[in-house]
């Protein structure tokens, strides 16, 4: 079985997910946590979408929509609320695919949104990213 390789992955983005997280006080606060560590970045392949392909997806909205090639990460598989970061960009991940669940890459489908606001930022010390 051969895997899947994109060449080109060349652009720099940060990968965040966003968690509610419940104080002793009542009060609840939202952390943008990173899934790299501080001071590093996932190396990607993107594109924008085509018109057509924004069209076949049923967008009847228009916007900037990216697909983004990476290393496969456990950490990204099943995340709700994920964001990629790239240039001044903010982008809502609307879809991932694991290539056949080959574990090797994965296809990330984002669309462009205002950055959302956090009480708090966190980075993944314990993740092997590259």
């Amino acid at each position: 079985m051969e895997a899947y390789k994109q060449k080109n992955k060349d652009k720099k983005i940060k990968i965040f997910i966003r968690v509610d997280e419940q104080l002793s006080t009542g009060d609840t606060i939202t952390k943008k946590v990173y899934l790299q560590k501080k001071d590093s970045y996932i190396k990607a392949y993107i594109r924008s979408l085509s018109t057509k392909e924004r069209l076949t997806s049923n967008n009847v909205q228009p916007s900037n929509e990216v697909e983004l090639t990476i290393n496969y990460r456990k950490s990204l598989e099943r995340k709700q609320e994920a964001y990629v970061e790239y240039k001044d960009w903010t982008y809502a991940i609307t879809g991932i695919d694991n290539l056949d669940f080959r574990r090797t890459e994965m296809k990330i489908t984002a669309k462009s949104v205002e950055p959302p606001s956090f009480d708090s930022v966190e980075y993944r010390e314990d993740c092997n990213c590259k």
